[in-house]
């Protein structure tokens, strides 16, 4: 008897922590292979335009809320993460000097969904979507950045998982505004 109601203790404490919220700490990654700037000081900010805070939800049974949010601070890790690889590229990113330019970064879409197939398979469907307004001597480039990403797994993924998935997504779609050959060659026009 002992040993059954340590099997079902167990049981309900492994069911109890699949479905707990998590908040997982954003911190891209980005590489910077080039240098093009010539030193123009450019301000960095970013905003999270979503309606809500919230990522997605870890479960894919609607009756078990266990959302997914940001740790404290993502906005501020985005734009450390952006002013790092400016200066990489050749650019210089001090707030507390004259801007050349400024780069506006919006978070228009940050989701993560598991479509959980049976109990043994979860598919979870990742979307990142940034916007971003370069603004410079009167002039702007507008340009816009999405990625969509699937996994397939085999248990219900751990806070550690869920947190790499989503920063590799956030990650993609940041390099691809970095990388935009146009807002290139707008930041370094005269």
């Amino acid at each position: 008897m002992k040993s059954l109601f340590s099997s079902l203790l167990v049981v309900l404490t492994l069911a109890a922590c699949a479905y707990t919220p998590q908040q997982v700490t954003i911190a891209p990654e980005v590489s910077s292979e080039n240098v093009y700037g010539k030193g123009q000081n450019v301000a960095v900010s970013v905003n999270d335009l979503r309606a809500s805070p919230e990522i997605g939800n870890r479960s894919a049974d609607a009756e078990h809320d266990s959302p997914i949010t940001p740790a404290d601070n993502y906005l501020a890790n985005i734009e450390a993460t952006t002013r790092a690889a400016l200066m990489a590229h050749g650019f210089n990113s001090d707030p507390s000097l004259q801007a050349d330019a400024e780069l506006i970064i919006n978070i228009t879409e940050l989701s993560y969904e598991n479509i959980a197939s049976n109990s043994h398979l979860h598919n979870i469907k990742l979307q990142a979507e940034l916007t971003s307004e370069v603004k410079k001597g009167g002039k702007f480039y507008k340009g816009r950045y999405q990625t969509s990403v699937d996994h397939e797994l085999g248990i219900s993924p751990s806070a550690a998982k869920n947190e790499s998935v989503i920063n590799d997504v956030l990650s993609k779609s940041l390099q691809s505004l970095l990388n935009d050959p146009k807002a290139q060659a707008f930041l370094i026009q005269e």
